[in-house]
């Protein structure tokens, strides 16, 4: 065989180092085009956030509307239940009796899921496992339970 045909050590070197430089410039490009993804996911969330900001202000006003419309509607129906008690009966006591229980029922609910709420923002599961760990972690030594062989 000729010479002419046969690669040379530098053309394998040389073969290698762009090997090597097609490698590094696929990690570079890869790099750039995670950069220029953080930073669109980045202003994607700015302008999310700007837009969410907008918004709330925007439901905080509708529940502040909600809220007189909500009164009135609960007015409204104990009114109407009223008025259906007092032509049943034909006596105005009772109209105003069943307005006034009405209230006081549902004051009373309200007051027991008040209590039942409070109850468990007391985390009362998280409390107990802290009691729990603080017994298991307190300096006295447990002492085994005596059987009735030691007794």
């Amino acid at each position: 065989m000729s010479d002419q045909y046969r690669d040379s050590p530098d053309d394998d070197q040389a073969q290698e180092r762009a090997t090597q430089r097609s490698e590094i410039d696929i990690w570079f490009n890869w790099l750039n085009q995670l950069i220029i993804l953080v930073r669109t996911l980045v202003r994607l969330f700015e302008a999310e956030l700007r837009l969410a900001a907008g918004d709330l202000g925007r439901l905080l006003l509708c529940a502040l509307l909600l809220i007189p419309l909500v009164l009135l509607s609960w007015l409204g129906l104990s009114i109407l239940l009223s008025w259906l008690s007092y032509s049943y009966f034909e006596a105005p006591w009772v109209g105003f009796l069943s307005f006034f229980l009405i209230q006081c029922l549902t004051a009373m609910l309200l007051i027991r899921l008040i209590s039942v709420y409070r109850r468990s923002l007391s985390l009362p599961v998280t409390r107990k496992h802290i009691r729990e760990m603080s017994k298991d972690f307190s300096n006295e030594p447990q002492r085994p339970a005596r059987s009735h062989q030691d007794a």
